[in-house]
């Protein structure tokens, strides 16, 4: 959704089902008041020199994530983009060396 000045947002109401399905409907609504909006230039940004180049870091792709899709190169488990809050476990197995 689209505020009046531009900026966007996910709808309220579709906001637990697409990004925070595993959470308890308290937890998935307080994520949908808190979002903060995003402007669309934001997509057409360009990362100069990304901070994973120099700094080690690793992260968790979500794979049944429906609003980012998932890249073929990660350490990838299956469950939506809030794994972290709902089951707040390492993954199984650590992410590859790049």
């Amino acid at each position: 959704m689209a505020t009046p000045d531009g900026y966007l947002f996910l709808d309220r109401e579709k906001f637990a089902e697409a990004f925070a399905a595993d959470l308890p409907a308290d937890d998935a609504r307080f994520l949908a008041d808190s979002q903060a909006p995003w402007g669309p230039d934001a997509l057409a940004g360009t990362v100069v020199n990304p901070a994973w180049r120099d700094k080690p870091s690793f992260y968790l792709v979500a794979g049944d994530d429906r609003v980012i899709p998932p890249p073929a190169t990660a350490c990838t488990c299956p469950s939506p983009p809030m794994s972290r809050p709902s089951s707040p476990r390492p993954p199984r197995e650590p992410p590859p060396e790049l």
